[in-house]
């Protein structure tokens, strides 16, 4: 996280299975008066993350395309761990802002414009 964006406030603190159901993770989010964010705080397995957070501003720009997968949200975590994208992704899935495509095991998509709240929580 930029030094010089606002404090964060965490509005939610929940666990949800990562993508292959294997482990368990634990993900924060949180709001400033701008935008909404993410983070992952907690594996109950092995695999590395980072605890930065991610603006769901710019997560909804990634998602502008009709089927998404881990590698769409690489880009949000240059330079970090593989398992990160994953990670957050499986966050956005459990709080329904992701679906799995029908048919397939690991494509998404989201059929609703995504809300990005701002304001005090």
């Amino acid at each position: 996280m930029d030094e010089s964006q606002p404090d964060i406030i965490v509005t939610k603190t929940a666990t949800c299975p990562t993508l292959s159901g294997e482990t368990t993770l634990t993900y924060e989010v949180g709001t400033t008066e701008q935008d909404t964010y993410y983070r992952i705080v907690g594996n109950s397995g092995k695999g590395l993350f980072c605890k930065d957070w991610i603006a769901l501003s710019q997560i909804t720009d990634l998602l502008a395309v009709s089927s998404i997968t881990s590698s769409s949200l690489k880009p949000l975590y240059p330079g970090k761990s593989a398992n990160n994208a994953g990670f957050l992704l499986a966050a956005l899935k459990a709080d329904g802002i992701v679906r799995i495509v029908e048919g397939t095991t690991f494509r998404y998509t989201t059929d609703k414009p995504i809300k990005v709240r701002k304001g005090k929580p």
